[in-house]
């Protein structure tokens, strides 16, 4: 008799992404600047979540002013803080 045993996810769990967008940001960034492809790449390896889906928690937390960042224009010139 062969016994297989399988890991199997019946769902995704529930994850305050706009949270741990906050702590990406904080504790893998080290104070440093991050990227936006940065965050997105590691939220969603880490909690299987899609661009936009990262996108909007970095702004949600932008408004909350629980982050902060600088945006630049495509010539790579800062804007306004």
């Amino acid at each position: 008799m062969v016994l297989e045993q399988r890991l199997a996810v019946t769902r995704s769990p529930d994850v305050d992404l706009e949270e741990r967008v906050r702590l990406i940001v904080e504790l893998w960034g080290e104070g440093e600047a991050l990227d936006e492809e940065k965050i997105v790449m590691v939220a969603g390896n880490l909690y299987g979540v899609g661009p936009e889906e990262v996108r909007e928690a970095i702004f949600e937390n932008l408004r909350k002013g629980l982050i902060r960042g600088r945006f630049y224009v495509l010539d790579g010139s800062p804007s306004r803080e």
